[in-house]
């Protein structure tokens, strides 16, 4: 939610209704790349829902070793549990392209693989970071959540 978009709601207004959202899936997913708009969900989701809350990071060769140890890191000062997922993105041809999508199909990859192991990572919900101010950019990758 933005403020920009919805000035009357405050950041911490905002903060609690977000909050009050994750509650009430039970248990979520948070897809995770340890940067701003992910950690903000993951904090908030570790706050409403304590251990049924978990950050998922893709590690594939695609992420550099320093963005999966800054994900490391933020997920231990949030204070959620981490679980890093091997994704294949590579063995996809759309991805090798390395066209203007190829975002999809990473997060596509991430998504699916995440929705396989919600039993085993104890979860019924994915979420990630999209906000209101991500509509107007160009992101395929919006597309695969």
């Amino acid at each position: 939610m933005s403020t920009s978009e919805h000035p009357e709601t405050s950041p911490s207004a905002a903060a609690q209704s977000l909050v009050e959202r994750l509650r009430s899936y039970g248990s979520v997913a948070v897809a995770f790349s340890g940067g701003v708009d992910s950690a903000v969900v993951a904090k908030a989701a570790a706050v409403a829902l304590g251990d049924r809350a978990v950050a998922v990071t893709a590690v594939s060769p695609s992420l550099a070793a320093s963005e999966l140890e800054i994900a490391r890191r933020e997920a231990i000062l949030i204070g959620i549990r981490h679980v890093e997922l091997q994704t294949s993105e590579f063995t996809r041809s759309e991805y090798r392209r390395n066209a203007g999508d190829r975002c999809f199909f990473c997060k596509d990859t991430l998504y699916r693989l995440t929705q396989s192991r919600l039993h085993e990572l104890a979860v019924e919900v994915i979420a990630n970071g999209a906000n209101t101010d991500d509509l107007g950019d160009h992101r395929p990758g919006m597309q695969a959540a």
